[in-house]
């Protein structure tokens, strides 16, 4: 059987990322900008919109998310509402987005851009240290 979750209809959902600490799942839409948080016990869910697609979340060691959005990386606080992009990167490739991100035992923040069109291989791999370098 089957349980469904949360009702919210997604136009491309991913990045699905458990909080033991918070008891919250969390995962974006990347084509309606926004990063998505169910609360385990109640199953309320909301919404923070962001400025621009999102490919995926981590969590973070201080609290709050780490999020790859189209250009940038983020922080990210759901409860706060707030959003402060922390690095900007390729600016120069208009046709690429940030897409998969995981957070290693380091606590760096891994994650690769794609060509939007998928027509051409122009992505890259990141690595983003806890001091943002």
């Amino acid at each position: 059987m089957t349980d469904i979750l949360s009702d919210v209809a997604c136009e491309l959902g991913e990045s699905a990322l458990w909080d033991a600490d918070r008891a919250r799942f969390y995962w974006v839409d990347i084509t309606k900008n926004c990063v998505l948080a169910l609360d385990w016990e109640t199953r309320r869910t909301v919404a923070l919109g962001l400025p621009d697609p999102v490919g995926s979340v981590a969590l973070r060691a201080g609290g709050g998310l780490v999020a790859a959005l189209r250009h940038a990386v983020a922080f990210v606080d759901v409860d706060a509402g707030t959003v402060e992009v922390v690095r900007e990167l390729e600016t120069d490739r208009p046709g690429n987005r940030f897409n998969d991100g995981a957070v290693d035992p380091g606590g760096r923040f891994w994650f690769g851009s794609m060509d939007m069109a998928e027509s051409e291989p122009s992505g890259s791999f990141y690595c983003l240290r806890p001091d943002l370098s």
